[in-house]
């Protein structure tokens, strides 16, 4: 299942990118679990189709301007690790950001059905039981 894991994150963060929402969901299960950045105070996680909706637009309406660039992944049997470049702007000082950030996405059947979001490598691969 190892490529097929790793086109459907790709094909996700294609479909983010476009802001094809339907295509996104397409991919991810309908009871998926999303929490960005575990560790930080007031994180929830957001649950279903319309839970990550909301997350997402919590996590990225903080910037003006938002992109991502997905950098690199690597597969781990039912999980998949994205290393990701977050760009944007504060929308009150008007400075540039840029923030790396690693996406924990974890498999059942060919959907995506827990994103996690780390400030860290380290920290994704061990929410995954990978510590290298």
């Amino acid at each position: 299942m190892s490529e097929e894991n790793l086109q459907v994150v790709r094909a996700w963060f294609d479909a983010f990118s476009r802001g094809d929402t339907p295509a996104m969901l397409e991919l991810t299960d309908p009871n998926v679990v999303f929490t960005p950045i575990p560790d930080t105070p007031d994180t929830q996680s957001w649950h279903g189709h319309e839970g990550l909706l909301q997350g997402l637009a919590q996590t990225i309406d903080i910037w003006d301007d938002f992109s991502v660039e997905l950098r690199e992944m690597r597969d781990f049997d039912n999980h998949v690790l994205a290393s990701l470049r977050w760009w944007g702007r504060g929308p009150s000082s008007g400075i540039q950001m840029e923030v790396d950030i690693y996406a924990l996405a974890t498999f059942r059947e060919g959907k995506i059905v827990r994103w996690l979001l780390f400030a860290s490598e380290q920290q994704a691969l061990e929410a995954a039981g990978l510590s290298e």
